[in-house]
């Protein structure tokens, strides 16, 4: 029987310990292509749309950029990884919204921030995604939330505060890596399900 020497498992050790923490931080990029509904009817003349953030020029487009939408956890709740997104959530949602309500009737212009000559309009005050994955072996829980809030604006001036949340949750046992992506554009149809009728009967 062949001596193997402690230093030799030591070596073994180590580099297992290195790969098995190389591993437990991972990164899951999701994309979403929003597909609009186009149910919604009723739109009628131009639209001003705008983020809080967009007139203080922190809209960030390099290739390079990645933005966290969530976690990868594990059964205990300990964080592993990160799940990111190539598009930040605000970019994704307005033109998820622009999609949709161009669908409706209006004719849609982004800018950079509404004032008094606004004769109809919505600024994006408050805009969160959060996505959550619990992979295991045989399975993958994802949920997502959605927060958005935002102003309607009509003659000038805000004539609403509005809120919207939407949280969808499944399982997948196989074509795990497309689940969270799938709740993302179905949380974000839920949440355009509910705005666009109120932006519709309060903007028409």
């Amino acid at each position: 029987m062949k001596h193997v020497s402690s230093k030799y498992v030591t070596l073994v050790m180590s580099v297992f310990v290195v790969l098995a923490s190389g591993c437990a931080q991972v990164a899951h990029k999701v994309d979403v292509l929003y597909s609009p509904q186009a149910t919604y009817r009723g739109g009628t003349g131009t639209l001003e749309l705008a983020t809080a953030d967009s007139a203080k020029g922190n809209k960030n487009t390099e290739p390079s950029m990645r933005w966290v939408v969530g976690h990868i956890k594990n059964d205990e709740g300990g964080v592993t990884g990160e799940i990111i997104s190539p598009v930040r959530p605000q970019d994704v949602v307005s033109d998820a919204f622009k999609q949709e309500l161009a669908a409706a009737g209006y004719k849609i212009n982004f800018s950079k921030a509404l004032d008094k000559q606004t004769g109809k309009g919505i600024v994006f005050t408050e805009i969160s995604v959060t996505l959550e994955e619990v992979p295991s072996l045989v399975k993958l829980e994802s949920s997502c939330n959605i927060l958005l809030k935002m102003d309607l604006w009509a003659n000038g001036t805000v004539i609403n505060h509005t809120e919207y949340r939407s949280k969808v949750s499944d399982i997948a046992v196989k074509d795990r890596d497309q689940l969270s992506s799938d709740l993302y554009q179905k949380a974000l149809q839920e949440v355009i399900q509910q705005a666009v009728p109120d932006i519709i009967r309060q903007l028409h």
